[in-house]
């Protein structure tokens, strides 16, 4: 099994922004879970956090890592916040 991190720098200034930030998460996590892998999110400390992917193999923990990054930074920016994705070496 391969672990791979990233952090997001997420914030959303709209009334409705934490579960805009929530809906995100879950947005990707589902749309990204396989029976191989494991996708896990913590908060860091506002407006950072972690996400950690666990698969079967590295390249598909890094290629599963960028969708989850790319999907939840764009869902965010979709909805009136901005974010960024970095991985985590």
């Amino acid at each position: 099994m391969a672990k791979v991190r990233g952090v997001f720098e997420i914030r959303c200034a709209k009334p409705n922004g934490v579960r805009c930030i929530r809906d995100s998460f879950e947005s990707a996590k589902k749309s990204e879970n396989t029976r191989d892998s494991k996708i896990d999110f913590y908060v860091i400390d506002a407006p950072k956090y972690n996400v950690e992917v666990t698969a079967d193999n590295l390249e598909h923990a890094e290629d599963l890592l960028q969708k989850v990054g790319q999907t939840v930074v764009t869902n965010v920016t979709k909805a009136g916040g901005q974010g960024s994705f970095r991985r985590e070496t």
